[in-house]
C-alpha cells in the first residue's frame, strides 16, 4: 500500500498572504499577479502532463515561463518597495519604470504562451479540462492585473514605446478572453 502524503501547503503561502492584506505597499497587485501567472502555468502543464499527450518540449516551455515569472513575485514587491520610500523624483520615475516594466514582461510572456494554449487545448482530457481552464483564467487574470499595473502609470510614463506596449498588452488580454469563451465552449460539451 502507498504511503499516504501530508500536504502543509498552508504554512507555505500563509506568511506571504499575511503580508499581502497588510496596508503597506508592497507585496501588492503585481506580487500577486506573478504568483497567480505561475499558479496557472502549472495547472496547464499539470494538465498537459497528466493526458500524456504533449510533448516534452512543449512541456518545457511552460516551465521556461514559469520560471521566467517566478522571481516577479518578490522582484515587484521590491521594485515598488523602493519607489514608495524614494523621495528623488528622476529616480522615483527611474524605478517606476522597472516596476511597470515587470508587468510588461509578464504580458509578454503569457502571450508567448498563447500558441501553445491554442494548439494543444484539445488534447486534455475531459476530466482534467477543468484544471487546463482554470490554469489559463488564473493567467488571464495575471495579465488583467499587470495591463492594470501599466495602464495606471501610464500618465507618469508618456511616450510612443509605452503606447504601444499599452496596446501589445490589450491584444494579449483580449486574445486570452477568446481562449477562454473557446475553451468554456469545449468544457461545455463534456458535462
Amino acid at each position: 500500500m502507498a504511503k499516504s502524503r501530508v500536504y502543509n501547503y498552508k504554512n507555505n503561502f500563509k506568511k506571504y498572504l499575511l503580508d499581502l492584506e497588510r496596508p503597506i505597499p508592497a507585496p501588492g497587485g503585481g506580487s500577486a499577479a506573478a504568483l497567480v501567472f505561475c499558479m496557472g502555468v502549472s495547472l496547464v502543464h499539470m494538465a498537459f502532463s497528466y493526458c500524456g499527450k504533449i510533448k516534452q518540449d512543449k512541456l518545457a516551455k511552460l516551465k521556461s515561463a514559469k520560471k521566467k515569472v517566478l522571481p516577479f513575485i518578490d522582484l515587484d514587491a521590491a521594485k515598488f518597495s523602493q519607489f514608495m520610500r524614494e523621495k528623488d523624483k528622476y529616480r522615483k520615475t527611474i524605478l517606476l519604470k522597472e516596476a511597470v516594466d515587470i508587468s510588461f514582461e509578464l504580458v509578454n510572456t503569457a502571450g508567448g504562451m498563447l500558441p501553445l494554449l491554442k494548439a494543444e487545448r484539445k488534447k486534455v482530457t475531459k476530466y482534467l479540462f477543468c484544471d487546463f481552464l482554470a490554469g489559463i483564467e488564473f493567467i488571464r487574470a495575471a495579465v488583467s492585473t499587470a495591463f492594470g499595473n501599466i495602464k495606471v502609470n501610464k500618465r507618469l510614463l508618456k511616450g510612443k514605446l509605452f503606447d504601444k506596449k499599452i496596446s501589445k498588452a490589450d491584444k494579449v488580454l483580449k486574445k486570452y478572453d477568446d481562449l477562454i469563451k473557446e475553451c468554456t465552449v469545449i468544457y461545455g460539451r463534456y458535462f
